[in-house]
């Protein structure tokens, strides 16, 4: 596409626009490169994930660990913000910026206590640490979540203020212990901030008798400040469980905004975009929502959003956004056209032999992959209805396939009894898991894909046991 070309082709000089809104949008969409190099004491795995906790959507990255424990990444991000390094069953936080390069340092049998950062941000990432490991215990030791569940909207309200002013003070002490400049306290102080709004609408989803008042801690979170961006877990949340879960359901047309998106067509995405673009108060709300809204679509449908590209760009004016969308549209297109096969699969490092076995028991057939785990209550609502389909195709060269993520072997395997499934079962390390989520970029679960007779990949994201459809498209390609 030229439209696109020429984004990525003019990108430093579109940065360099003077306007307002291009010098706020410049700091927030700070899309530049990013080294970060590291070494392991006592490694378990062979791989180590690298998630990009990015505004406009997650990202992962893989990186091999060498004989001697290194490893590296060298990658582009969108925004500043925080990341998550998972090593073995461990993870740590990793704040980056534009330009930043960083080495990471940890022994994984006592993970927690030896992780050192250097090199940029090291004292924000050290803070940053051990803020989160102090976050979780206390929310652990106060059983916040049960809280959250048992006690009545006023009183979750007073008991969440409470708790999180507490968490206030500790980010104070933190950013006075690691002297920390303005703007990386603001990253604490954002932290808490709309973690703690995110938990108050989160208690609103999963209760209905509320009080007439219960939402009046809005006004304090709508007011926008630029370093909250950084934040981009809690404030990306906030973003979708405040402006579009709760604002904009209040706004006539919605209900018929998200019935013609869900049909993933071109006028679809296109009316989606204006109602966004209609409103939305707030720029940056306004513009990190309707590329979500692209992202999130690309995996099914890349040509889609590819038609709606010179719209979406007309209404999203910051060049960065433009170009992640420009970009991962691109890569989804590009591997469309090379379609992976189960036996490029079974040569890839770290995915063991889990794909040669499927491609010798399994030639002639086509394959139903369902990518699941046992903690994923949209998997497990599934396979009821997987079953279903899975007898109704008893007779035909067809197989299912499961591929478990993340999961301990024990629930796994009880999982699969429980729902009688049939097909063949694979618990995927985490290393296994990790290259898979990188080769087919998806990050959650179910997932879904179909291979034709042929062992090549025709749909990375088939529709889900539930259609109807689902069932037609295997039917095809017998």
């Amino acid at each position: 596409m030229k439209i696109r070309l020429l984004v990525i082709l003019n990108l430093s000089i579109l940065f360099s626009c003077t306007s307002p809104s291009s010098e706020k949008a410049s700091y927030v969409f700070n899309e530049g490169p990013v080294i970060i190099t590291g070494r392991l004491e006592n490694p378990t795995d062979e791989t180590v994930l690298l998630t990009l906790m990015e505004l406009a959507g997650r990202v992962d990255h893989v990186a091999k660990v060498d004989s001697a424990g290194n490893f590296r990444f060298d990658i582009q991000i969108l925004s500043s913000h925080d990341n998550y390094i998972y090593i073995g069953g461990h993870t740590a936080t990793i704040f980056l910026e534009a330009n930043d390069s960083v080495y990471f340092e940890a022994d994984a049998s006592k993970f927690q206590q030896s992780v050192k950062y250097s090199g940029d941000k090291c004292h924000l990432n050290q803070a940053i640490n051990s803020f989160f490991s102090g976050f979780l215990k206390r929310l652990e030791s106060s059983e916040f979540f049960l809280m959250k569940r048992d006690l009545g909207p006023n009183e979750f309200k007073a008991f969440a203020s409470a708790f999180f002013s507490d968490l206030q003070s500790t980010a104070d002490s933190l950013s006075s212990f690691f002297d920390l400049k303005k703007q990386e306290s603001s990253w604490l102080n954002n932290f808490v901030k709309y973690r703690y709004a995110e938990d108050l609408l989160e208690y609103a989803f999963h209760h209905s008798d509320l009080p007439s008042d219960y939402y009046s801690f809005e006004e304090d979170f709508k007011t926008y400040d630029e370093y909250a961006i950084q934040c981009s877990q809690y404030y990306e949340d906030f973003i979708g469980k405040y402006y579009l879960g709760t604002l904009l359901s209040r706004k006539e047309g919605f209900d018929e905004m998200i019935e013609q998106f869900s049909q993933q067509t071109y006028h679809g995405l296109i009316d989606a975009i204006d109602f966004l673009n209609l409103h939305l108060p707030n720029s940056i709300v306004k513009d990190v929502s309707i590329t979500q809204l692209c992202y999130n679509l690309i995996g099914s449908e890349p040509q889609v959003v590819d038609s709606a590209f010179a719209h979406f760009s007309n209404v999203v004016t910051d060049v960065t956004c433009q170009n992640f969308i420009a970009r991962h549209v691109d890569e989804q297109l590009k591997r469309e056209i090379h379609s992976m096969s189960i036996e490029e699969l079974s040569n890839l490092d770290y995915i063991g032999s889990i794909f040669s076995d499927i491609q010798k028991s399994c030639a002639g057939k086509v394959l139903f992959i369902d990518y699941w785990g046992t903690w994923c209550g949209g998997c497990l609502g599934a396979f009821p209805h997987t079953q279903k389909l899975y007898e109704s195709l008893n007779s035909k060269p067809v197989e299912f396939i499961y591929l478990c993520m993340n999961s301990n072997k024990d629930e796994w395997q009880n999982t699969i009894k429980k729902y009688k499934l049939e097909g063949k079962h694979y618990n995927l390390s985490r290393d296994q898991s990790a290259v898979l989520r990188e080769v087919f970029r998806f990050n959650g679960v179910p997932r879904y894909m179909l291979v034709d007779k042929g062992g090549q990949f025709v749909d990375y994201d088939a529709k889900d046991p539930y259609s109807e459809v689902l069932k037609d498209d295997i039917l095809n390609l017998l």
